[in-house]
């Protein structure tokens, strides 16, 4: 919701007022924002990657799970 609210500032930005950001800031703005949307959905998969670990490792069996000696 928040990344859609600050697109749509943007936009916004640009419809209402004549003296508004060049291109070049433009783009460098939908790039931060496009580029923090992308390391959020990135560090999510990093935790669920890592549970995955864990719980490999600690198999009830006393195996270290798979790729292990």
């Amino acid at each position: 919701l928040g990344v859609a609210c600050k697109l749509a500032t943007v936009c916004l930005n640009l419809v209402v007022w004549d003296h508004h950001a060049s291109l070049v800031a433009q783009a460098s703005i939908v790039t931060c924002i496009v580029a923090s949307v992308a390391y959020q959905q990135s560090s999510k998969r990093d935790k669920e990657l890592a549970k995955l670990r864990r719980s490999q490792q600690h198999q009830p069996d006393g195996s270290a799970g798979a790729g292990g000696p």
